[in-house]
């Protein structure tokens, strides 16, 4: 069943925000938050996840959830979406962020470097979203699913290859 929807109000909507634990995904999850969404926040390591929830607590006074996942890993991924959904008993907004940025001259890297950013960027993106995507189709709300990308893909920075070509 496929629900459209103009929703803007997001008071009370699920929302899960990959690579979460820092940066864009951080500040993210904390307008998600601001703007009433139940936020689940998802990184690889633990440490940062707990320390970026209590930043979006302190900054939005809003309870978050975390979730410890590799977007790397499909089955972890399908784990952790089913979680994000039962623990809120709904899932209505999901932004795919995760990636990983490797600064260094090129004659520097090796193969690991650029698989590592393509299953990070392109392979976490993918993952994220076959794994929402059935979920976010059932939201009553009209489930919303982001994929967010750079403008790294289309100029290229000095230093920042395995993070362009991903």
């Amino acid at each position: 069943m496929t629900h459209t929807s103009s929703r803007t109000n997001l008071d009370g909507l699920s929302a899960l925000v990959t690579g979460g634990s820092r940066g864009l995904g951080l500040l993210l999850a904390a307008r998600l938050a601001q703007r009433g969404c139940q936020v689940t926040v998802a990184a690889r390591d633990e440490d940062e996840l707990r320390r970026g929830a209590e930043w979006v607590e302190e900054k939005t006074g809003r309870s978050v959830s975390t979730a410890v996942c590799d977007v790397r890993d499909r089955n972890a991924v399908e784990s952790m979406v089913r979680q994000a959904e039962a623990r809120r008993g709904r899932l209505d907004v999901v932004v795919a962020n995760a990636g990983v940025i490797q600064v260094a001259p090129v004659e520097s890297l090796d193969d690991e470097a650029f698989e590592d950013a393509m299953a990070t960027i392109f392979g976490g993106a993918a993952n994220t979203a076959m794994a929402a995507l059935p979920h976010l189709r059932m939201s009553e709300a009209g489930g919303r699913l982001c994929l967010i990308g750079s403008v790294g893909g289309l100029l290229a920075v000095p230093h920042l290859l395995p993070y362009s070509c991903a």
